[in-house]
């Protein structure tokens, strides 16, 4: 067969336009321009190349702006990439579609949601796993987090005092003790925090919405991991204490209690000794 000097078919598509800046949002148009017609070799090459949608072979791409922003260029609803547009506005908006059916924990992208649904995979599918107790994680980060607990590298450091820790979300939340700044504000009673999480859970505490119902009594709760920690209560299975008879479900509640026996109290207040 003689050489084409339009190289391979996957050279001449990534010519031929640039997927990876639409998805990276890139303030400037992107637009492809055919230079000479494809050669009817490559084009009929097309069905090898199932994920490069039609309209890359016979129209150029449109795009529009952010109608609040108005700060970025993205493709249309009928064009390649479409969600690039609606997942930037759900930023302003505030909106997540995209919620786990196993716990209460929603997204704005659904590439988001496929991230944290790896921490639903079974212990024995994770590939990150530590070797001095039986914790294993879907992600590498988590897993140097946690190695924190056997003395591991703090990484993420605190430019204005000694505190250090594992998470990066931690360092953010800690941050707002040197900064007092606090941008996520309760509409209804001026409650502020840090955290964009805290301010769901307590918009919680002012509606009576508890959608999570427990099957085998009349309880009900605001959150899943609620439900799921009072389900506990209905099973035979307990965690038992190794120096009294105590014993519970919750491994959380179970780690607390261990607290009486040792003294170790790793709460501190920062601005006493408590």
């Amino acid at each position: 067969m003689a050489s084409s000097s339009y190289g391979s078919p996957t050279e001449v598509l990534v010519g031929f336009v640039s997927p990876t800046e639409v998805l990276l949002g890139r303030q400037q148009r992107v637009k492809a321009e055919r230079t000479e017609e494809l050669p009817a070799n490559i084009v009929s090459s097309q069905a090898n190349f199932p994920q490069v949608p039609k309209p890359y072979f016979d129209q150029e791409m449109e795009y529009e702006k952010c109608q609040i922003s108005g700060e970025h260029d993205f493709a249309t609803s009928e064009k390649p990439n479409s969600g690039d547009l609606s997942n930037h506005t759900a930023l302003h908006t505030g909106e997540k579609p995209y919620k786990c059916d196993k716990c209460d924990y929603s997204a704005s992208r659904k590439e988001y949601l496929k991230r944290h649904m790896f921490r639903h995979l079974p212990a024995e599918q994770k590939p990150y796993k530590c070797d001095q107790c039986d914790y294993s994680s879907a992600q590498k980060e988590h897993l140097k987090a946690h190695m924190v607990k056997h003395g591991g590298k703090k990484s993420y450091k605190c430019d204005q005092c000694d505190y250090a820790t594992g998470w990066r979300n931690r360092l953010t939340t800690h941050m707002v003790k040197h900064t007092g700044e606090k941008s996520f504000v309760c509409e209804v009673c001026g409650f502020s925090s840090a955290s964009k999480h805290r301010l769901q859970l307590h918009k919680q505490t002012h509606t009576a919405e508890k959608p999570y119902k427990c099957d085998q009594c009349d309880y009900t709760a605001s959150r899943k991991v609620y439900l799921a920690r009072h389900k506990t209560k209905h099973t035979s299975e307990k965690l038992a204490c190794s120096l009294c008879e105590y014993s519970t479900a919750d491994s959380g509640r179970l780690s607390n209690h261990m607290a009486v026996h040792t003294g170790e109290r790793p709460y501190k207040c920062d601005k006493c000794d408590y």
